[in-house]
């Protein structure tokens, strides 16, 4: 057996060896990160429920668009002037 041939072997052997620590140290990290960042049933809850209010929100006001046109499309932003207008004030005050 020439030298080159057990040097390749024994290179090929050492690279797959540095490859299957390599993927079982992705695996550990990807499975930590997953246990980082699981939710809690109460966060899970609190999502949805502010996904159902926002969607009810947005259906809500298509079907005023739907029904009475124009004018719903844009009395939205003109009731939030006076709320924003506040918001600004409070937040200029410090």
């Amino acid at each position: 057996m020439c030298p080159t041939a057990s040097f390749c072997a024994f290179t090929a052997e050492k690279h797959r060896i540095d490859v299957l620590q390599l993927y079982l140290m992705e695996f550990r990290m990807t499975q930590s990160s997953q246990i980082a960042h699981t939710c809690t049933m109460t966060e899970r809850r609190n999502t949805r429920v502010i996904l159902a209010i926002t969607f009810i929100a947005l259906v809500t006001w298509g079907l005023a668009i739907a029904k009475w046109g124009l004018p719903a499309l844009f009395l939205p932003a003109v009731c939030l002037v006076p709320i924003l207008m506040f918001l600004l004030v409070l937040i200029s005050r410090g």
